[in-house]
């Protein structure tokens, strides 16, 4: 609407007035600050969409390593031949979790394996079953931490734009 009565102004085939000039001054000055306010909110709409748009790189490439420790835990326990106890296998899960979540030497092994009756192949299949279903949860608990900061992020957009002054301005005179 602005713009158009400059138009009018302008393209008037009558001489301009002083309240023609005046009139011009003062829609100048208001488009102008339209023109600032619309800036300031495609600054911050672009700040947020950049952020969006990374988390969700980071989101896609989460989901990718999820499925690919998903499917290594399902071989790793397919193959797997003698099933062990429930204390054997927390035991097994202390153990990962004492060695700062790393699988323990082949002595270690012989020795857990020995005091079992279990062949050590079988309890090296059992770690590497622990091993993947860690960095599994591992890799689910970030994947779920980024979905939620990006609902935290669109929700809070979605309320700045709602209710606060950075939806852009209908330029209306």
């Amino acid at each position: 609407m602005i713009l158009f009565k400059i138009s009018n102004i302008v393209e008037s085939k009558n001489n301009i007035t002083d309240e023609n000039r005046t009139e011009f001054e003062y829609l100048k000055k208001k488009y102008l600050s339209f023109k600032q306010q619309i800036k300031d909110i495609n600054l911050i709409n672009s700040n947020f969409y950049n952020e969006i748009e990374e988390l969700l790189n980071k989101q896609i490439e989460k989901s990718n390593e999820l499925a690919k420790y998903y499917q290594k835990r399902t071989l790793e326990y397919d193959s797997i031949q003698i099933m062990i106890s429930e204390p054997l296998k927390t035991k097994l899960i202390k153990i990962f979790k004492d060695k700062n979540k790393k699988i323990p030497g082949i002595s270690e092994i012989n020795k857990i394996a020995k005091e079992n009756s279990i062949p050590s192949k079988e309890i090296e299949k059992w770690f590497s079953w622990i091993e993947s279903v860690y960095f599994y949860r591992l890799i689910k608990n970030e994947l779920l931490e980024i979905t939620k900061i990006i609902e935290n992020k669109e929700h809070d957009f979605e309320n700045n734009t709602n209710y606060m002054i950075i939806k852009k301005p209908v330029i209306k005179e």
